[in-house]
């Protein structure tokens, strides 16, 4: 039958080419692993992070009275740091108390331009900023019954959330300081920051404090922010302290970004954003293996598109080959590739801008740029950055496409067809327990979200309903904010969640497996080890040669040639035999050696 030549020879491709993709994919594997990790070593970025940390984000605020007029000797302390600000008199003594010793100093030898230090061999670089984004008057509703509007008695003041319509960009006038709003979006990429609350542009009232100043200079215009009260709980909407160093032992730059998020309700939401990175160009050595890659990823592409336009030939078909998840994921991992290397190429120009940071030991004249906050390094740092991120994600493609490997082994793609084997039901259950996780989502959210930070929004409600279901929960939070609901909504969560539905995949999962399992004849190990060495060992070199040769060739194998014009020929055969039968179907149609030689170009044959 000619059904099952066609099947069997197309068998025989799928095959071939699972073996030419698996000699292909594995040294690509082992080369992305080393382009990833590159000349970094995290585990010192990770120490050089938390010494940034120690200094100023864990270090304790100085004792205050909590009583005006009173002795702070005398009255209890209760350790506060910067994640724990909780108002704006907070902000004022951390940056006056913590942040300015820190950074700064009275003695002369560590103003120098190349002992500006702290934690160790960290260097502090050009300047810090301090920026700000401030929200204008009557840019929300009140409810007039309770808050009538009267310009004249009672002037309505009601500051709204940060949106780029509502924020306040007119200079702000202090009692001693003029403070100017400032963009500079456009001149460099990627500066913005995605925060617990909301996304915040790089623009805002900035104020540069360069490290070469005294430690007293530094407070007096730090000092002067809680005098002028520049940061108040009604307008600002965002505090945030910005510098960048140079750690020389590990040969690495950090950014530093120290956040304070205030809610248009009052909420103070802190967090560090402390990020390493490196600058273009490394070692030749580094930027030669960078080249290397990028060839081996266009080979990959164009490997990619030419087993598409086989497989259209052959299926007549340009969408089957996309239909395989395998092929799908393959092309979302090669996709990526696209905007990594794009940032890359825009990560090297703004690397080689990067002017001398020390001056120049013979004219002893200072680079200007010394004493002044460096935008295009934190251009440089959100372009590495984000390289970093996309390449997280595509480590989890290169990976899985691994998998698709497993079916040339009949034990090893066992997962594969009891995922197969069980979608159907596996769908059903899921899609069940999707409506019930949402529903409990929405639900716990307008129960708790007012009390609760894990309920706050739907969101959260999802990710913290998920950890209940692997056993991480606080029940007496939920109880504590509502003590009537909190009992019927959690374990009517487990009850249903966990204790039926989870357990429902689970058995159609063991189920499946059981299935597919009994289809293989039971072999002890010692013999699938002893049949496996004794089938692969005089083939496997020869194969994986075979293979390579295959890959790195453009000449088609001659099955792929044959299941082509086995197909053509069917075409036309189907064709004929329809007009002279309209009964005519194909798989009556019993296929001989008269009929293949008719298919074998005159060459192979």
């Amino acid at each position: 039958p000619v059904t099952y030549f066609r099947q069997a020879l197309s068998d025989r491709v799928d095959a071939r080419h699972m073996m030419r993709d698996f000699v292909l994919h594995v040294p690509f594997v082992i080369a992305f692993i080393f382009f990833m990790f590159g000349r970094r070593s995290i585990s010192e970025e990770f120490f050089f992070s938390e010494a940034t940390k120690n200094y100023l984000v864990h270090e304790n605020l100085p004792p205050t009275s909590p009583v005006p007029g009173s002795d702070p000797n005398g009255m209890p302390y209760f350790p506060k740091n910067f994640l724990e600000i909780g108002n704006y008199g907070d902000i004022y003594d951390w940056a006056e108390a913590v942040l300015a010793p820190r950074l700064f100093t009275n003695d002369p030898a560590g103003r120098d331009i190349q002992n500006r230090k702290f934690g160790g061999q960290n260097q502090l670089l050009g300047a810090v900023r301090i920026r700000s984004k401030h929200v204008r008057n009557n840019t929300c509703t009140p409810n007039p019954a309770w808050y009538p509007d009267n310009e004249t008695n009672f002037p309505r003041i009601c500051y709204g959330p940060l949106k780029s319509k509502h924020e306040r960009k007119e200079p702000i006038e202090g009692n001693t300081i003029t403070y100017n709003w400032t963009d500079n979006c456009n001149d460099w990429p990627l500066q913005w920051i995605s925060g617990k609350y909301a996304f915040y542009d790089c623009a805002g009232y900035t104020f540069d404090i360069p490290f070469n100043t005294t430690l007293d200079d530094a407070l007096k215009l730090i000092t002067s922010f809680r005098e002028n009260r520049f940061f108040n709980t009604e307008t600002v909407r965002l505090f945030m302290v910005e510098f960048f160093s140079y750690n020389p032992a590990v040969n690495t730059y950090m950014s530093v970004k120290l956040v304070v998020e205030i809610t248009e309700g009052g909420g103070f939401l802190p967090w560090p954003r402390i990020r390493p990175f490196v600058i273009f160009p490394g070692t030749p050595g580094w930027i030669v293996y960078n080249i290397f890659f990028l060839l081996m990823v266009l080979f990959y592409i164009q490997r990619f598109i030419v087993d598409w336009r086989r497989n259209a030939r052959v299926t007549r078909s340009k969408v089957a080959f996309l239909l395989s998840v395998w092929n799908l994921m393959q092309l979302a991992n090669l996709l990526l590739f696209i905007p990594v290397y794009v940032l890359f190429f825009r990560w090297v120009y703004y690397s080689n801008q990067v002017k001398v940071l020390y001056p120049d030991p013979e004219e002893g004249e200072v680079n200007p740029d010394v004493a002044a906050y460096s935008g295009l390094l934190g251009a440089v740092a959100e372009l590495y950055q984000t390289q970093i991120y996309l390449n997280a994600v595509n480590t989890i493609f290169t990976f899985l496409v691994t998998l698709k490997f497993a079916q040339l082994n009949e034990r090893l793609s066992i997962l594969q067809r009891t995922v197969g084997t069980a979608v159907q039901p596996l769908l059903a259950v899921l899609i069940i327990f999707v409506i019930v996780v949402t529903s409990y989502a929405i639900a716990g959210t307008l129960i708790f979200g007012t009390g609760v930070e894990a309920f706050r929004n739907v969101d959260q409600s999802f990710v913290s309903l998920f950890r209940v279901l692997v056993g991480d929960f606080d029940y007496w939070t939920l109880w504590g904010e509502n003590r009537a609901l909190a009992f019927i909504y959690f374990w009517s969560f487990v009850i249903l969640g966990l204790f039926i539905l989870l357990n429902f995949i689970v058995a159609i999962m063991m189920g499946a497996f059981s299935e597919e399992n009994a289809k293989l004849k039971p072999k002890s190990v010692a013999v699938l080890i002893t049949e496996t060495v004794d089938r692969q060992r005089n083939t496997l070199i020869a194969r994986i040669k075979k293979a390579f040769h295959v890959a790195c060739s453009s000449k088609q194998m001659p099955e792929d040639t044959l299941l082509e014009k086995l197909n053509e020929y069917l075409e036309d055969y189907t064709k004929e035999a329809v007009a002279a039968d309209d009964e005519f179907e194909i798989d009556d149609f019993q296929f001989g050696r008269y009929d293949l030689f008719k298919i074998i170009p005159r060459a192979e044959l």
